[in-house]
């Protein structure tokens, strides 16, 4: 079955289910199938594509937060000029301008400051998760790039592991640990 004049790289390209020499690799695998043929259906080229990279996240909550502070200063600068108007009457004077134009730019920084760290903790939240889903990516590319397609039984085989899937559940696979923790 083994021919003697394989080297040691070809017997691992042999496939470990059927001992056939027709193994490729997936990358090579969904070059072939980006080929218009008539074996592959048109939408196995998508399913056979590696795994994507996360895109990072764009934290939104710090442009809100400032949006948010000067509205509300805004809001708040207004609301004590109609407050001072509707108690005496007339237009407030220089000395009440003052201490409305305070109030408000005070309240303003609180409520900034307040948002801001809200912001840094989403940010941190967020930098932490795509953190997690990228090492998650490197796992899947890793064992993606070691996966075997053998032509003739239609397996996919991942040689560290020994594992085998059909090639509609290749996914599978390449979502399996590194370590070959058996699939549930």
């Amino acid at each position: 079955m083994i021919q003697p004049s394989l080297t040691n790289r070809a017997l691992d390209e042999l496939c470990p289910r059927c001992g056939s020499a027709d193994v490729t690799s997936m990358e090579e695998l969904s070059e072939i199938v980006k080929t218009t043929s008539y074996q592959f259906a048109p939408d196995i080229a998508e399913w056979l594509t590696a795994p994507q990279s996360p895109g990072r996240p764009v934290p939104k909550k710090r442009r809100v937060a400032l949006r948010n502070s000067i509205a509300f200063g805004v809001a708040m600068l207004a609301a004590l000029f109609v407050a001072v108007f509707a108690i005496s009457g007339a237009l407030p004077g220089w000395p009440i301008w003052v201490i409305i134009v305070t109030l408000a730019l005070s309240v303003s920084t609180r409520n900034w400051r307040t948002e801001s760290k809200l912001a840094e903790e989403e940010e941190a939240t967020l930098l932490e998760t795509h953190a997690e889903l990228y090492r998650a990516f490197l796992n899947r590319r890793k064992v993606w790039s070691r996966l075997r397609y053998c032509c003739k039984c239609s397996m996919v085989t991942d040689p560290v592991t020994m594992q085998t899937r059909s090639l509609f559940d290749v996914h599978e696979l390449a979502n399996s640990r590194i370590d070959g923790a058996s699939l549930r």
